[in-house]
């Protein structure tokens, strides 16, 4: 199968039947997507520079020239219409990849500039389709003369004059966001405090476990995505599963919504009542797209006549995987396709921990009291592909934190990943396309 990814791999390194893979998935235009069958006629260069200042000020993104667009009544975003015939070239435009740059460097107004790539694929002798790739940064970029400034909506999907609330988030962009992002984690943790640890062990510091969360949220968690008995819903459909027994949403739970969230919990006391296997867990998910989960984990054995916790890599993998899968088809039932920033972190109990790897425990003991891991990504370019990469990148992370990164090559890593999930069937491949 081809990779279909044309958002993260270089511009260049994208072969001409992959994006025709790509077109044949017939996805609609987004946020971070956009069709064009030409340059505009009336004022192309003008045009193009809108559009590249949008995606440049938003989530950056693909724009795909020479493909025609085919729009239904019901839909607002266009999907690429088949089979594509490219532009047709013309005298003056017979470098169209020095014509792009020039608009970027010329009429979008900003220093350092627009950061994009660009690749031409010949079709037919007088025919070509142009892929450009453009990226987000933290700089505002203008054009018309830097009075206009433009920005991508998601529900439109086409440049439009952005407003004097947008403006000012792009000015602060980095300090908000993190800020607004920080704070939706932080009371994460409260809520669990109160739904779970409060009653128990007094509050989460005082529970004897290393404690797991996971968490993902839109970039910019500024839009509510859905109402809370729109969760309610989609927690029931899109229940994702990891072995035989375990999926995201937890089945063994209570809920709890409130105007903005909804909450889904299984309390020590519960889960004692119930007679339920595992230790308690917390979820969150908010109206706007913020996923939150925790839950202790880890065993206590004897080790030189002391007591002490182990943390099984297979435990956390059997959870993220999930977790993962439901996020994706979360925000593509809700319609949100742009970038999302993904949390891991693993609180560790005062005694510390060991991990187990494959079975073999790791002789020195880790110190750290934390380990967090950060990555972001666009879900709509969550690919298989994307999905396995993101998996080692947050394995390579846990094996460096218990003592065993020295040497270990990436494809050590693929070929440990794939012991692990033989099992109990966890190929990526056949998870991610769930």
């Amino acid at each position: 199968m081809a990779n279909i990814d044309l958002f993260t791999r270089p511009a260049k390194s994208v072969p001409f039947e992959d994006v025709i893979a790509f077109l044949d998935q017939r996805y609609e235009e987004n946020i971070r997507l956009d069709y064009k069958a030409d340059f505009s006629s009336a004022e192309p260069a003008k045009e193009l520079a809108k559009d590249l200042a949008a995606f440049a000020n938003t989530q950056g993104g693909v724009l795909l020239i020479g493909i025609e667009e085919e729009r239904s009544e019901s839909k607002l975003n266009a999907k690429p219409k088949l089979p594509a015939v490219g532009r047709k070239k013309t005298k003056l435009s017979e470098d169209s990849e020095t014509r792009i740059r020039d608009v970027a460097l010329s009429l979008v107004h900003v220093y350092p500039p627009v950061q994009l790539d660009v690749h031409i694929y010949p079709m037919t002798s007088d025919r070509e389709l142009i892929l450009v790739q453009i990226f987000s940064d933290d700089e505002i970029h203008w054009t018309e003369g830097r009075t206009g400034f433009y920005v991508r909506d998601g529900d439109r999907c086409k440049p439009v004059p952005g407003t004097a609330e947008q403006l000012e988030l792009l000015r602060s962009r980095r300090e908000k966001i993190y800020a607004y992002r920080d704070t939706l984690f932080r009371e994460g943790f409260q809520h669990l405090n109160v739904a779970v640890f409060d009653s128990h062990y007094g509050d989460q510091s005082k529970c004897p476990l290393p404690l797991l969360s996971l968490s993902i949220v839109p970039i910019v968690p500024s839009k509510h995505l859905a109402t809370t008995d729109r969760l309610i819903e989609l927690t029931s459909q899109l229940e994702s599963r990891a072995d035989r027994e375990w999926t995201f949403p937890p089945r063994t739970r209570d809920e709890m919504s409130g105007s903005d969230r909804l909450y889904l919990f299984l309390t020590e006391q519960d889960r004692q009542r119930r007679g339920v296997s595992g230790p308690p867990h917390f979820t969150e998910i908010h109206t706007n797209g913020f996923i939150f989960y925790a839950q202790p984990f880890g065993e206590t054995i004897e080790k030189s006549g002391q007591s002490v916790t182990t943390i099984r890599d297979h435990y956390i993998l059997v959870r993220l995987i999930p977790f993962l899968l439901f996020a994706k088809r979360f925000y593509t039932e809700v319609g949100y396709l742009g970038l999302v920033s993904f949390r891991l972190e693993i609180l560790l109990a005062p005694a510390g921990a060991y991990f187990q790897f494959q079975g073999a425990e790791v002789e020195r003991r880790i110190v750290e009291s934390k380990i967090s891991i950060l990555v972001e990504f666009g879900i709509f370019e969550f690919t298989d592909g994307r999905m396995f990469e993101l998996l080692i990148e947050v394995y390579r992370e846990l094996v460096w934190a218990g003592g065993r990164g020295v040497g270990a090559s990436e494809e050590s890593l693929k070929n440990k990943l794939k012991t692990l999930w033989t099992p109990t069937g966890l190929a990526v491949p056949v998870l991610a396309r769930g």
